[in-house]
């Protein structure tokens, strides 16, 4: 403190930065709570309290689903859109509330780890006592995308039973989230994988492309366009086949974003 004061430049700057230094090292936890806290505040500014509520539920699961770094990337790009939107169209919400609900749905991807976090989290557990008195005996029937046969009959990978030994094996797999998206993630170089995290790239890119050219006249064409990823369901096969549609249906709607007005609300 005595050195800030000597230096004699942005005194009072420093010494907040020194405080906020010294809490992170005793608490790490409070000073990130600080900064949702003041993130809420601004973004409270501009949407409904029930836009709020959607964004920091789907913030907190990506806390839980991966870690914090990732549920700032989200509310940041949130952030960014619903800033935009406010200051273009007052009182509109559609576009926000369509990337918040989808950047996460693109964001949290359903796969080993997360399916392995929800079988042991405690959860499933509580809700298998509350429904059997004893906890019931327990088969999961899965599809290791690793060691599951595509059935020539549907299409689509042949699920396995597995009993209680699998348990141990789905904790430890929980715990591989880190992993995720890295080079040492043995599930990385799966089709499906590499293509959901090519979604990921290209609905960041859509949203910046929407925010260089959100107008009124394109704001229908941009609330499509965010929307996209709610016509992606299913898993393997299925799936694959929803994101080749939804491919050509965010190629049109880009054009149309890129149109004149006429145009562009034909393509909606």
């Amino acid at each position: 403190d005595q050195a800030i004061a000597l230096n004699g430049v942005s005194i009072e700057a420093n010494r907040k930065a020194l405080a906020i230094g010294r809490t992170l090292v005793a608490d790490e936890n409070a000073v990130l709570k600080m900064i949702r806290v003041g993130r809420h505040t601004q973004r409270h500014q501009h949407i409904s309290a029930s836009l709020e509520e959607v964004i920091e539920r789907r913030a907190e699961h990506l806390r839980v689903y991966q870690n914090e770094a990732l549920a700032n990337r989200y509310c940041e790009l949130i952030d960014r859109v619903c800033v935009a939107e406010s200051s273009l169209l007052a009182g509109s919400t559609a576009l926000s509330e369509a990337v918040a609900r989808n950047y996460h749905k693109v964001l949290a991807i359903k796969d080993e780890y997360e399916v392995a976090r929800l079988f042991t989290d405690g959860a499933f557990e509580r809700s298998l006592r509350q429904t059997f008195e004893d906890g019931g005996k327990v088969s999961l029937h899965l599809a290791p995308p690793l060691l599951s046969r595509i059935d020539p009959s549907t299409g689509r990978p042949k699920k396995r039973a597995f009993g209680p030994w699998v348990w141990p094996l789905l904790r430890v797999l929980a715990k591989g989230k880190v992993l995720r998206g890295t080079w040492f993630d043995p599930f990385s170089r799966l089709e499906e994988r590499r293509r959901e995290r090519r979604l990921i790239r290209d609905y960041e890119g859509d949203i910046g492309l929407i925010l260089e050219r959100l107008e009124p006249a394109s704001h229908g064409p941009a609330t499509a366009l965010a929307g996209i990823p709610e016509e992606i369901r299913g898993y393997g096969p299925v799936k694959m086949a929803a994101l080749d549609a939804a491919g050509r249906r965010r190629e049109s709607l880009i054009a149309a974003m890129t149109s004149p007005p006429a145009q562009a609300a034909a393509a909606q």
